[in-house]
């Protein structure tokens, strides 16, 4: 019982962190995105945040100038929308379609920071 326990958990974390519309804005494949100075300067804090033990997600607007992150801050997170949803959701409030640049300590995309 307890070996089914701790897959159902796993298989939940995992489900948290991959599902994010797919009709989501998504930059072209295989093309650098450029951010801004502000846009990676939260990008270090979200790193330091989710150090190497904490899931999460860091998304970005098209523009490169606004971004949010959302990442757990306890021990074990395993129910509710993906961290990539939430994190789009949230940074689409800023106006300008948003994209997962980086889950976890992942980053998705090439990218370079803007002067």
């Amino acid at each position: 019982m307890k070996i089914v326990m701790i897959a159902a958990v796993i298989l939940a974390a995992a489900g948290l962190t991959a599902c994010v519309d797919p009709n989501a804005y998504h930059p072209p494949e295989g093309q650098k995105v450029y951010i801004s100075q502000r846009t990676f300067t939260a990008f270090k804090e979200y790193q330091q945040e989710i150090g190497s033990t904490h899931p999460g997600a860091f998304a970005v607007s098209k523009s490169g100038r606004n971004s949010f992150y959302y990442y757990c801050q306890e021990s074990a997170c395993i129910s509710g929308p993906s961290y990539g949803q939430v994190a789009v959701r949230r940074c689409n409030a800023w106006g300008d379609p948003c994209y997962v640049f980086a889950t976890n300590a992942d980053v998705h995309y090439e990218y370079e920071v803007l002067p």
